[in-house]
């Protein structure tokens, strides 16, 4: 993610689920029944547990090495970014966080 931080000027916008909160969902999703991607080599619910413990950290470590913007809810994310609305129901159970170059990066 650093590496296209510094390729690209375009806003990065992330989203991150607690480690629970995430594993749920990818239940919800379909878990192992989901047929692309190709979830196999995570092996099992075990490994698949670890493996969001560790992207959840390079997240974390990420928004803390580049600062980035805290949002409430995908309306705020909207008018940061310039997006029209687009109606949605507001999310609550995820955190937001969007990078944005300022000018004393550009420099």
């Amino acid at each position: 993610m650093d590496r296209l931080a510094d390729l690209f000027d375009d806003p990065i916008v992330l989203v991150y689920r607690h480690n629970q909160d995430c594993f749920d969902w990818w239940k919800q999703a379909g878990g192992w029944d989901i047929t692309y991607p190709n979830y196999q080599w995570f092996k099992d619910d075990e490994t698949i547990k670890q493996q969001i413990v560790l992207q959840n950290q390079c997240i974390r470590n990420f928004v803390s090495r580049h600062r980035l913007y805290s949002l409430n809810d995908n309306i705020e994310l909207q008018k940061t970014l310039g997006i029209k609305s687009m109606n949605y129901l507001r999310f609550t159970d995820v955190e937001v966080y969007c990078k944005i170059k300022n000018e004393s990066e550009n420099s």
